[in-house]
Protein backbone atom coordinates (compact mmCIF):
# COMPACT_ATOMS: atom_id res chain seq x y z
CA UNK A 1 0.00 0.00 0.00
CA UNK A 2 1.19 3.42 -0.97
CA UNK A 3 -1.45 5.11 1.56
CA UNK A 4 -4.21 4.05 4.08
CA UNK A 5 -6.98 5.45 5.71
CA UNK A 6 -9.90 5.34 8.17
CA UNK A 7 -13.00 6.25 8.97
CA UNK A 8 -15.51 5.16 11.88
CA UNK A 9 -16.44 1.51 10.56
CA UNK A 10 -13.64 0.90 7.78
CA UNK A 11 -9.71 0.99 6.46
CA UNK A 12 -8.82 1.83 3.31
CA UNK A 13 -5.84 0.63 1.35
CA UNK A 14 -4.39 2.32 -1.93
CA UNK A 15 -1.72 -0.02 -3.71
CA UNK A 16 0.69 1.51 -6.05
CA UNK A 17 -1.08 0.27 -9.25
CA UNK A 18 -3.96 2.34 -8.36
CA UNK A 19 -6.22 -0.09 -6.58
CA UNK A 20 -8.50 0.11 -3.73
CA UNK A 21 -8.62 -2.41 -0.73
CA UNK A 22 -11.14 -2.47 2.25
CA UNK A 23 -11.83 -4.26 5.48
CA UNK A 24 -14.09 -3.98 8.21
CA UNK A 25 -17.90 -3.51 8.97
CA UNK A 26 -19.60 -4.17 5.45
CA UNK A 27 -23.04 -3.30 6.45
CA UNK A 28 -22.71 0.79 6.76
CA UNK A 29 -24.42 2.68 4.46
CA UNK A 30 -22.54 1.67 1.09
CA UNK A 31 -19.09 3.43 2.31
CA UNK A 32 -17.79 -0.20 2.38
CA UNK A 33 -17.11 0.58 -1.43
CA UNK A 34 -19.57 -1.63 -3.23
CA UNK A 35 -21.37 -0.56 -6.75
CA UNK A 36 -25.02 -1.83 -4.96
CA UNK A 37 -26.46 -3.07 -1.71
CA UNK A 38 -25.77 -6.83 -2.60
CA UNK A 39 -22.53 -6.82 -0.12
CA UNK A 40 -23.75 -4.76 2.85
CA UNK A 41 -24.41 -8.40 4.51
CA UNK A 42 -23.92 -7.38 8.33
CA UNK A 43 -21.13 -9.41 8.10
CA UNK A 44 -17.29 -8.27 8.86
CA UNK A 45 -14.11 -8.57 6.53
CA UNK A 46 -11.68 -9.30 8.58
CA UNK A 47 -8.61 -9.90 5.38
CA UNK A 48 -8.37 -6.57 2.75
CA UNK A 49 -10.85 -7.88 0.22
CA UNK A 50 -10.00 -5.65 -3.46
CA UNK A 51 -12.86 -3.19 -4.76
CA UNK A 52 -13.40 -4.60 -8.19
CA UNK A 53 -13.64 -2.12 -10.82
CA UNK A 54 -11.58 -0.78 -14.16
CA UNK A 55 -10.74 2.49 -12.74
CA UNK A 56 -7.48 3.45 -11.09
CA UNK A 57 -7.31 5.49 -8.38
CA UNK A 58 -4.61 7.88 -7.10
CA UNK A 59 -5.64 9.21 -3.89
CA UNK A 60 -8.17 8.26 -1.41
CA UNK A 61 -9.59 10.12 1.89
CA UNK A 62 -11.52 9.39 4.89
CA UNK A 63 -11.63 10.42 8.17
CA UNK A 64 -11.83 8.27 11.72
CA UNK A 65 -14.76 10.66 13.30
CA UNK A 66 -16.14 11.49 9.70
CA UNK A 67 -19.23 9.58 9.75
CA UNK A 68 -19.85 7.51 6.47
CA UNK A 69 -17.99 9.09 3.92
CA UNK A 70 -14.88 7.91 1.42
CA UNK A 71 -13.72 10.02 -1.61
CA UNK A 72 -11.44 8.50 -4.03
CA UNK A 73 -9.59 10.40 -7.08
CA UNK A 74 -8.68 8.84 -10.40
CA UNK A 75 -5.73 8.89 -12.67
CA UNK A 76 -7.70 11.10 -14.54
CA UNK A 77 -8.44 13.90 -11.82
CA UNK A 78 -11.97 12.38 -11.25
CA UNK A 79 -13.62 12.58 -8.00
CA UNK A 80 -15.81 9.87 -6.61
CA UNK A 81 -18.05 9.77 -3.13
CA UNK A 82 -19.28 7.06 -1.49
CA UNK A 83 -21.26 7.06 2.03
CA UNK A 84 -24.81 7.49 3.54
CA UNK A 85 -25.92 10.89 5.50
CA UNK A 86 -26.17 14.61 5.11
CA UNK A 87 -22.55 14.46 3.88
CA UNK A 88 -22.42 12.26 0.79
CA UNK A 89 -26.35 13.80 0.04
CA UNK A 90 -25.04 16.98 0.27
CA UNK A 91 -22.06 16.45 -1.43
CA UNK A 92 -23.57 15.05 -4.51
CA UNK A 93 -26.43 17.43 -4.36
CA UNK A 94 -29.42 15.69 -3.84
CA UNK A 95 -29.75 16.74 -0.09
CA UNK A 96 -30.89 13.35 1.61
CA UNK A 97 -29.79 11.94 4.37
CA UNK A 98 -30.88 8.47 3.95
CA UNK A 99 -30.24 7.99 0.18
CA UNK A 100 -27.50 5.36 0.36
CA UNK A 101 -24.48 6.66 -2.68
CA UNK A 102 -22.30 3.21 -2.61
CA UNK A 103 -19.47 4.70 -5.42
CA UNK A 104 -20.68 7.91 -7.31
CA UNK A 105 -18.82 10.35 -10.02
CA UNK A 106 -19.05 13.46 -9.09
CA UNK A 107 -20.33 16.27 -11.65
CA UNK A 108 -17.57 18.56 -11.88
CA UNK A 109 -17.37 18.67 -15.22
CA UNK A 110 -13.97 19.15 -17.51
CA UNK A 111 -12.47 20.34 -13.77
CA UNK A 112 -9.61 17.82 -12.93
CA UNK A 113 -8.09 17.86 -9.91
CA UNK A 114 -4.70 16.82 -7.57
CA UNK A 115 -5.83 16.66 -4.00
CA UNK A 116 -9.35 16.13 -2.36
CA UNK A 117 -9.95 15.80 1.58
CA UNK A 118 -12.30 14.90 3.67
CA UNK A 119 -13.92 16.12 6.90
CA UNK A 120 -16.59 15.60 8.97
CA UNK A 121 -19.81 15.49 6.64
CA UNK A 122 -17.89 17.69 4.23
CA UNK A 123 -15.16 17.62 1.41
CA UNK A 124 -12.63 19.65 0.02
CA UNK A 125 -11.00 19.97 -3.80
CA UNK A 126 -7.64 21.20 -4.89
CA UNK A 127 -7.81 21.50 -8.94
CA UNK A 128 -5.13 21.73 -11.28
CA UNK A 129 -5.60 25.43 -12.04
CA UNK A 130 -5.18 25.97 -7.86
CA UNK A 131 -8.99 26.70 -7.43
CA UNK A 132 -10.68 25.80 -4.13
CA UNK A 133 -14.02 23.23 -4.17
CA UNK A 134 -15.83 22.28 -1.42
CA UNK A 135 -19.45 20.58 -0.26
CA UNK A 136 -20.80 19.05 2.52
CA UNK A 137 -23.72 19.51 5.14
CA UNK A 138 -23.14 22.84 7.19
CA UNK A 139 -25.54 24.37 9.56
CA UNK A 140 -25.20 27.27 11.87
CA UNK A 141 -24.36 25.27 14.58
CA UNK A 142 -21.32 23.62 13.04
CA UNK A 143 -19.24 26.37 10.96
CA UNK A 144 -16.71 24.38 9.04
CA UNK A 145 -16.33 27.73 6.74
CA UNK A 146 -15.37 25.45 3.54
CA UNK A 147 -18.99 26.99 2.88
CA UNK A 148 -20.08 30.03 3.66
CA UNK A 149 -22.98 30.92 4.88
CA UNK A 150 -25.97 31.57 2.23
CA UNK A 151 -24.29 29.02 -0.34
CA UNK A 152 -25.32 25.85 -1.96
CA UNK A 153 -24.03 22.57 -0.35
CA UNK A 154 -22.92 20.68 -3.15
CA UNK A 155 -19.93 20.13 -3.84
CA UNK A 156 -18.72 23.33 -6.42
CA UNK A 157 -16.13 25.85 -7.02
CA UNK A 158 -15.55 28.18 -4.44
CA UNK A 159 -14.34 31.72 -4.49
CA UNK A 160 -11.40 32.44 -2.13
CA UNK A 161 -9.85 35.29 -4.02
CA UNK A 162 -6.85 33.96 -4.38
CA UNK A 163 -5.12 30.54 -5.91
CA UNK A 164 -4.34 27.51 -3.34
CA UNK A 165 -1.04 25.39 -3.33
CA UNK A 166 -2.46 23.22 -1.09
CA UNK A 167 -5.47 22.18 1.21
CA UNK A 168 -6.50 20.32 4.78
CA UNK A 169 -9.50 19.28 5.98
CA UNK A 170 -10.25 18.38 9.63
CA UNK A 171 -12.98 16.84 12.14
CA UNK A 172 -14.77 20.54 12.23
CA UNK A 173 -11.33 22.90 10.51
CA UNK A 174 -10.18 23.28 7.36
CA UNK A 175 -7.28 24.92 6.14
CA UNK A 176 -6.04 26.60 2.59
CA UNK A 177 -2.47 27.74 1.70
CA UNK A 178 -2.09 30.10 -0.85
CA UNK A 179 0.35 31.01 -3.45
CA UNK A 180 2.69 32.86 -1.15
CA UNK A 181 2.40 30.67 1.42
CA UNK A 182 0.09 32.47 4.29
CA UNK A 183 -2.30 30.24 5.54
CA UNK A 184 -5.69 30.43 6.09
CA UNK A 185 -8.35 28.51 8.53
CA UNK A 186 -12.09 27.96 9.22
CA UNK A 187 -14.28 26.17 11.34
CA UNK A 188 -14.72 25.46 15.00
CA UNK A 189 -11.60 26.86 17.44
CA UNK A 190 -12.34 24.45 20.48
CA UNK A 191 -8.67 22.94 20.57
CA UNK A 192 -6.99 25.86 19.61
CA UNK A 193 -6.10 24.63 16.18
CA UNK A 194 -6.90 27.58 14.01
CA UNK A 195 -3.72 29.16 15.29
CA UNK A 196 -5.59 31.78 17.26
CA UNK A 197 -5.48 31.65 20.64
CA UNK A 198 -8.55 32.30 20.71
CA UNK A 199 -10.45 29.18 22.18
CA UNK A 200 -14.13 28.79 21.06
CA UNK A 201 -13.87 31.61 18.46
CA UNK A 202 -14.94 29.77 15.33
CA UNK A 203 -14.27 31.63 11.67
CA UNK A 204 -17.52 30.80 8.96
CA UNK A 205 -14.99 32.33 6.51
CA UNK A 206 -11.39 31.52 5.64
CA UNK A 207 -8.62 33.80 7.50
CA UNK A 208 -5.30 34.28 7.59
CA UNK A 209 -3.40 32.37 10.79
CA UNK A 210 0.12 32.53 9.71
CA UNK A 211 1.42 34.95 7.27
CA UNK A 212 4.87 34.78 5.90
CA UNK A 213 6.19 31.94 6.59
CA UNK A 214 6.28 30.37 3.11
CA UNK A 215 4.06 27.38 4.19
CA UNK A 216 4.25 24.55 1.47
CA UNK A 217 1.81 22.11 3.30
CA UNK A 218 -1.05 22.46 6.08
CA UNK A 219 -2.03 18.87 8.55
CA UNK A 220 -4.50 19.35 11.00
CA UNK A 221 -6.56 16.76 13.26
CA UNK A 222 -8.99 17.31 15.93
CA UNK A 223 -6.47 18.43 18.44
CA UNK A 224 -3.81 20.63 16.43
CA UNK A 225 -2.68 21.42 13.26
CA UNK A 226 1.11 21.50 11.88
CA UNK A 227 2.59 23.59 8.78
CA UNK A 228 5.59 22.77 6.91
CA UNK A 229 7.86 26.09 5.31
CA UNK A 230 9.73 25.36 2.16
CA UNK A 231 12.72 25.98 4.58
CA UNK A 232 12.01 22.71 6.71
CA UNK A 233 10.75 24.46 10.37
CA UNK A 234 6.89 23.03 11.40
CA UNK A 235 4.79 25.10 13.16
CA UNK A 236 2.30 23.96 15.55
CA UNK A 237 -0.90 25.26 16.82
CA UNK A 238 -3.50 23.22 19.20
CA UNK A 239 -3.64 21.30 22.50
CA UNK A 240 -0.41 19.93 24.05
CA UNK A 241 0.28 16.96 25.72
CA UNK A 242 -2.97 15.21 24.06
Amino acid sequence: FVKVVQNSYNTYGLTDDGTIWRWGCKYNYGNYLTNDSEENTGSYATEPEKYETEIKFKDITSGYNCGYLVAMLDTDGNVYISGQGYGAGYIVGDFSSSTNHYVEKLDTGDTKFKKIDIGNEFLIGLTEDGDFWAGGYVTSSTPYGAIASGQTPKFEKRDLGFKVKDINAAYNTSYVVDENGDVYAAGQNNNYSLGTNQYGLNYSEYTKVLEGKNIQKVDGEYYGTAALSNDGKIYFAGVTGT
